[in-house]
C-alpha cells in the first residue's frame, strides 16, 4: 500500500513530519495498529476481583536504524545508532531523553531478583518470567513447566505450561532487511514475549496481521491483541522532539533531581562553565590572601573533581603547601575525594561528618564528600540525598554524578542511573577514569543482552 491509499489522518500526521526541502529520503515503513488490553486481577483464591480494558491505535514508524512509536499521550522515537530514546509527553509537550541500557537493565535486574526466591517459597515459573521480561533466564525451567512452539506455516502458536502465550497471523507486507531488524526492536522495548515467540513472530519474514500476547505477573494477568490496520511507506519522517524543552523526569519525587540534571547541562556549556572556573579561582585567591587555607583548598579540589584530576595543589607557594598538608581535616577530605572501598568509607565517613559546615566556606564539597562516602558504605538512604543537595553548587562534579548513578542503580531504578551516568560523561573531560563503572555494566548489557543493541 502507498501513503497515498492510507487513511487522511496517517496521510496528515506523516506530511506533518516530513523535512520539506528535502525530498530524497529513504523511505520508511509505517504501520498503524488497533491495540486492546485486558488485565484481570485475581485475589488469594484465584477468583477475579478486578478487570480492566483499554483500546488505543498506534502508529509504527520503521526506519533502518530508527523506530517510532506513536500512543494516544506519548511517542517514543528511538535511535539505535546511538542507543537512546527520545519520548515525548503530549501532554506538557516536553520529551525525555533516555539511554537504552537503563531500559534493558531494568528488564535484567527485575528478571534477576525475582529468580532470587527465599528457601522454601514457592518458586515462580521460569518460563513466565522470561515472557514477562523478555529476555531469556539465567537458571534452568522447573521440571514440570513447558514451552511448546507449534508455528507452521501462516500461523504463530506458543504455549508455555499448557496456556496459549502467543499467537500471530501474518500479513502480506513484507519489509527490507535492515526495517526487520527495526521491527524485532520494536517487539522486543514493547511487548511482553518470550524470546522462543519472538523468534517464531519474525520467522515468516512478514508484518504480523493480528498478535495476540498473554503475559502473567504474580496475580495479574494482562493479555493483548494487536490487529494491523494500515500498512504503508513514506519518506524519512523528522523529528519529532524538536523545538520541544527537555524534562527528562517528571515525576514530582524526583523534583531535585530533574533540577540537578538541567543546572549540569546549562553549566556545562562552554561560556558558563569558563565563567564558574574564572569565579573559583578568584576565591581560591581570595582565600589564600586571608589565609583560609583550608577554604582556598577545598575550592581547589571542587575543581580537580570536576576535572577527574586527583586533588593537588600545583601553583600555590611551598609554605602554604606544607600548611594544606599539615591539617588534618584537608587531607581526610582529599582522601575521600578518590576511590573508595566499602572498608575505607566507613574509616573516614565519621571523621567527616564531625567536620563542623559553620567553621568553613565550602561545606557544599565536604557535603559531596560526606554522600559519596555514604553511599560507598551503602548507606543509600542518607548518601543519596546529601549529594543532590550538594551537587546545587557543584553541578559539574563527575565523580558525585557517578557515585549517585551507582546509588540509583542499586535501587533498582536503572533509567535514573543512566541519566547520572550520562551526565558524568558530559561533563567529564575525555578518558576520565571515574567513568570506568557504567562502561563495566553497559559492556556487561551487550555481552549478556546483544539483543537488544546489535
Amino acid at each position: 500500500m502507498t501513503l497515498s491509499q492510507a487513511r487522511p489522518w496517517v496521510v496528515l500526521a506523516c506530511l506533518a513530519l516530513l523535512a520539506l526541502p528535502d525530498l530524497a529520503r529513504a523511505q520508511e515503513t509505517v504501520l498503524v495498529y488497533d491495540r486492546h488490553t485486558q488485565v484481570v486481577k485475581r485475589g488469594p483464591s484465584g477468583q477475579v476481583a478486578d478487570v480492566d480494558t483499554a483500546s488505543a491505535e498506534v502508529l509504527v514508524i520503521l526506519g533502518d536504524q530508527r523506530l517510532v512509536v506513536r500512543e494516544p499521550d506519548r511517542e517514543c522515537v528511538y535511535d539505535f545508532a546511538r542507543r537512546r530514546v527520545r519520548i515525548v509527553n503530549v501532554e506538557s509537550m516536553t520529551f525525555a531523553d533516555w539511554s537504552l541500557f537503563g531500559l534493558v537493565a531494568f528488564n535484567d535486574l527485575e528478571l534477576a531478583s525475582r529468580l532470587k526466591t527465599p528457601p522454601k517459597a514457592p518458586r515462580p515459573s521460569v518460563r513466565q518470567l522470561e515472557a514477562l521480561f523478555s529476555m531469556p533466564a539465567a537458571v534452568k525451567p522447573g521440571p514440570k513447566e513447558s514451552l511448546v512452539d507449534s508455528s507452521r506455516g501462516n500461523s504463530v502458536d506458543v504455549l508455555i505450561n499448557g496456556l496459549p502465550f502467543t499467537h500471530a497471523t501474518f500479513s502480506a507486507t513484507t519489509l527490507p532487511p535492515s526495517q526487520a531488524r527495526t521491527f524485532e526492536r520494536f517487539l522486543l522495548y514493547n511487548f511482553r514475549l518470550h524470546p522462543t515467540a519472538r523468534r517464531a513472530v519474525m520467522r515468516p519474514g512478514r508484518v504480523p496481521a493480528t498478535l495476540f500476547i498473554r503475559s502473567i505477573d504474580a496475580n495479574e494477568e494482562t493479555i493483548v491483541s494487536w490487529h494491523l490496520k494500515q500498512a504503508t511507506t513514506t519518506p524519512q519522517v523528522n523529528d519529532p522532539t524538536r523545538g520541544l524543552p527537555r524534562q527528562d523526569v517528571t515525576e514530582k519525587d524526583f523534583a531535585e533531581l530533574a533540577g540537578r540534571l538541567e543546572r549540569a547541562r546549562e553549566t556545562n556549556a562552554d561560556t558558563s562553565r569558563a565563567r564558574r572556573g574564572a569565579q573559583s579561582e578568584a576565591f581560591e585567591a581570595r582565600a589564600l590572601q586571608e589565609g583560609k587555607v583550608l577554604d582556598a583548598a577545598l575550592t581547589r579540589l571542587a575543581r580537580d573533581m570536576e576535572g577527574c584530576y586527583t586533588g593537588s595543589l600545583a601553583g600555590w607557594p611551598a609554605n602554604l603547601r606544607s600548611k594544606a598538608a599539615a591539617d588534618s581535616t584537608f587531607q581526610m577530605c582529599l582522601e575521600a575525594s578518590d576511590t573508595l572501598s566499602a572498608a575505607r568509607a566507613r574509616r573516614l565517613l565519621p571523621r567527616l561528618m564531625r567536620i563542623d559546615p559553620q567553621s568553613i566556606a565550602r561545606a557544599d564539597v565536604v557535603g559531596l564528600l560526606v554522600g559519596r562516602t555514604q553511599i560507598a558504605t551503602g548507606d543509600l538512604e542518607h548518601g543519596t540525598p546529601q549529594l543532590l543537595q550538594d551537587l546545587g553548587k557543584n553541578p559539574c562534579a563527575t565523580q558525585a554524578w557517578m557515585d549517585l548513578g551507582q546509588a540509583y542503580f542499586h535501587t533498582f531504578q536503572p533509567v535514573l542511573a543512566w541519566l547520572c551516568f550520562d551526565t558524568a560523561r558530559q561533563v567529564a573531560p575525555a578518558g576520565c577514569r571515574w567513568l570506568e563503572p557504567s562502561a563495566k555494566l553497559e559492556a556487561d548489557l551487550l555481552k549478556r543482552r546483544p539483543e537488544y543493541f546489535e
